[in-house]
């Protein structure tokens, strides 16, 4: 930890080349919430089995002179699988999911509320690899987007609060459920908050 402080102190008090000051970095977390990803084949409909709630933790690197502007997201998180009824979730003992995704973006500028307060639109493709209990690893292509509040600190920071929706036509479920449930596309919606570090 004590490296990690000492790394960023350095790099905010250090002067830039130019092309390396176009750079921005940062850390985020927010959290997501899925639909879809299966449903119960029975009569009344059923329940669904669903990644719950998941905290998800995000690394981004932009850069914001570009028009669009160019961006990167990884993104890290390990969700409990829920079975989500009408009236009642179950969370299975020991349940685990471990999803790692890229989202390369291009985004653009839609409102200037007022100086270094920004509305910002962005879309892109989204790979995602998910790990489950006892299923093969699987990738999933999807596709993303989103809305964001831009907020700058002075200096070289910056906060940002982004809300974002996407879908990947397979489930990443496909091969692990029990016998009555059936895949679905899993959509996704999700909050994010971070601080990114302009070099």
């Amino acid at each position: 930890m004590r490296k990690v402080i000492m790394m960023a102190a350095v790099l905010t008090a250090s002067p830039v080349t130019p092309s390396w000051a176009q750079w921005r970095l940062g850390l985020g977390v927010g959290r997501d919430v899925y639909s879809g990803v299966s449903q119960g084949t029975f009569e009344d409909g059923g329940a669904s089995f669903k990644p719950y709630h998941p905290l998800v933790w995000a690394f981004r690197a932009e850069l914001p002179r570009s028009q669009p502007r160019l961006s990167i997201d990884l993104r890290y998180s390990t969700p409990d699988i829920a079975l989500v009824g009408a009236e009642i979730t179950l969370i299975p003992h020991g349940s685990f999911l471990e999803m790692l995704a890229v989202a390369p973006t291009a985004g653009w500028t839609l409102f200037d509320l007022s100086p270094g307060v920004t509305i910002e639109g962005e879309a892109g493709p989204v790979i995602e690899r998910w790990r489950v209990e006892d299923v093969d690893d699987r990738t999933l292509l999807g596709v993303g987007g989103g809305l964001a509040l831009r907020i700058e600190l002075g200096g070289r920071l910056a906060a940002r609060l982004s809300a974002r929706l996407g879908i990947t036509p397979t489930s990443p479920l496909s091969g692990a459920l029990i016998e009555g449930y059936a895949t679905r596309a899993a959509w996704r919606r999700g909050l994010e908050g971070s601080v990114l570090l302009r070099l």
